[in-house]
């Protein structure tokens, strides 16, 4: 059902608490508000989707690695998201491999506007939630030059 044990144990428990087992009224026909409410609760819980989620930019890291500055635009820009976590079974983060690093950004360089504008976006999400608050992570010595050349890259693309 979901990703993780817990939140299916999480689901189990409140179907338990909030639907009879044997009964043909359910919460959504006693408590819409109510149902709502844990609708609301599952998909806060619930892994990220879309551009942010891990299996994704997962997939994009493995392709960039597999396929270098050849790798088409989606897997690109799904690899942008994630420059700046272990997203490989070796635990390595493209960040801290100047020559990746580098290749990335030349092959974000060459897109059409709008698709180095989203892969921008990406790079920025990456600098915003997985770096900028970990000061601990920006002055480790083997990401100094991966993350020279991205705030280089970033000042001088447009502001998306």
């Amino acid at each position: 059902m979901n990703d993780t044990p817990e939140l299916d144990l999480l689901a189990q428990h409140l179907r338990r608490r909030f639907i009879a087992v044997r009964s043909s009224t359910t919460l959504a026909q006693t408590d819409p508000a109510l149902l709502a409410r844990l609708d609301a609760v599952g998909q806060a819980l619930a892994a990220p989707r879309g551009r942010f989620s891990t299996a994704r930019i997962a997939q994009g890291i493995m392709a960039f690695r597999i396929h270098g500055s050849a790798t088409v635009y989606p897997e690109l820009k799904y690899a942008c998201y994630g420059i700046a976590r272990p997203m490989d079974w070796e635990g390595r983060i493209l960040l801290g491999e100047a020559q990746q690093m580098q290749q990335l950004l030349e092959a974000v360089g060459r897109l059409p506007p709008r698709q180095r504008a989203a892969c921008c976006r990406g790079l920025r999400h990456s600098w915003q939630n997985d770096l900028a608050g970990q000061p601990e992570r920006l002055a480790e010595a083997h990401f100094q030059t991966g993350i020279a050349a991205l705030q280089q890259f970033l000042q001088a693309q447009p502001a998306a």
